[in-house]
């Protein structure tokens, strides 16, 4: 279908020794997001006093979707000779982007014997603005194996500024080992997330805002390559975190993980 095609163009090239490109996408954003949401409501009244009520939610159903953007990025990377340093910027402008709720209310009527339904239809803008995702970050890789990455970005994939998926802030950290070639790698990697570094600053208490709204993850993997193409991983996955960091709400899924991966 041509209407869900990507259309993007790029120039790149350099200057003062530094390598830039600029890129411009027209395309449809891969994460689904819910476009409609039907719910069936039970309103019990307490007769004849009508003080109270009881509202039970009989069924919830969602429909997804995927929203057309632009997104205009621009970056810059340049190699010192003790660490090689990049910089990424992106602009996203979505289309605006809705999401209905339709609510069906039954209310069971004693005298006369009876079922007042009622249907209740409201329309929530979700995302219509403008928003930025960046990052800079420097790797090496030095003699014997060692290679260390350290990045600091606003975004993640799959937040697009709204609600829960506001744009919050990540420090990662990334440390490799390689032995026989690079056919064994030991790998530990971190995140550390807060949701929103600035605004942390502006709070009277900043270590207990920084405490209150933050995760860390922390990931240790073996990799073992016999061959091109084949990849043997074991690994070790800790989450903790609280308030409203994006990652607290993964911190139920600390794993342990085995994966055979093939290539050809």
């Amino acid at each position: 279908n041509l209407t869900n095609s990507t259309l993007a163009g790029k120039i790149f090239g350099k200057v003062f020794g530094f390598d830039f490109s600029i890129n411009v996408a027209r395309r449809q954003n891969d994460i689904p997001y819910i476009s409609e949401i039907y719910l069936e409501n039970s309103n019990a009244i307490n007769f004849p006093s009508m003080s109270e009520t009881n509202v039970t939610v009989l069924s919830k159903s969602y429909k997804m979707a995927y929203h057309k953007e632009t997104e205009i990025g621009f970056d810059l990377e340049k190699d010192w000779g003790i660490f090689v340093n990049r910089c990424e910027l992106a602009i996203f402008i979505p289309d605006e982007v809705k999401t209905t709720t339709y609510t069906t209310v039954k209310t069971p009527i004693p005298f006369p014997p009876t079922t007042i339904v009622t249907n209740i239809t409201n329309e929530e803008v979700i995302l219509k603005e403008p928003y930025v995702k960046w990052i800079i970050g420097l790797d090496k890789n030095f003699d014997g194996g060692w290679y260390i990455n350290f990045q600091i970005a606003h975004g993640l994939f799959m937040e697009r500024g709204y609600k829960e998926e506001k744009l919050q802030d990540y420090f990662t950290f990334n440390i490799e080992k390689g032995f026989f070639d690079d056919k064994l790698k030991f790998k530990l990697f971190g995140i550390a997330n807060t949701d929103n570094f600035i605004d942390k600053f502006k709070d009277n208490d900043i270590i207990k805002s920084f405490i209150d709204n933050s995760a860390i993850m922390g990931n240790f993997e073996i990799v073992y390559s016999p061959i091109m193409g084949l990849d043997f991983k074991a690994g070790i996955c800790g989450i903790d975190g609280k308030g409203k960091a994006t990652l607290t709400s993964y911190k139920e899924y600390d794993m342990f993980y085995l994966e055979v991966s093939s290539s050809f």
